[in-house]
């Protein structure tokens, strides 16, 4: 009986130091060290898609059926927008003040992100 008594507290004693040494391992690699802050940091990517224009596309005779032209998408992002003058920002876009502070308006409704 005092031998098994004896081999219980040798395992007791031992799992003990392994969940110690694994808990301070792990203390120090959250809240000591940066190593992982840095590499977050440096983790962080913005993808921006870009399509390629199109060709045009002629018939037999030589007459455009369809030709390229340019848009472009206006995105906001309401968590990143500051206060700006909407005014002048609807004269360099082209469009009403109203209707640019509804689609603001929407956009922060429907998302925050």
């Amino acid at each position: 009986m005092d031998k098994d008594f004896l081999r219980y507290d040798i395992l007791k004693w031992l799992l003990l130091l392994v969940v110690l040494i694994i808990g301070g391992r792990l203390f120090y690699l959250q809240v000591v060290s940066d190593e992982y802050v840095s590499r977050a940091n440096s983790n962080a990517l913005r993808y921006i898609v870009q399509h390629p224009p199109r060709g045009e596309v002629y018939d037999r005779r030589g007459e455009f059926l369809v030709k390229s032209s340019e848009s472009y998408d206006l995105v906001v992002i309401p968590r990143d927008v500051e206060q700006f003058d909407t005014v002048a920002f609807a004269d360099i876009i082209g469009v009403c003040v109203e209707s640019l502070q509804k689609e603001l308006a929407k956009a922060s409704r429907f998302s925050r992100r």
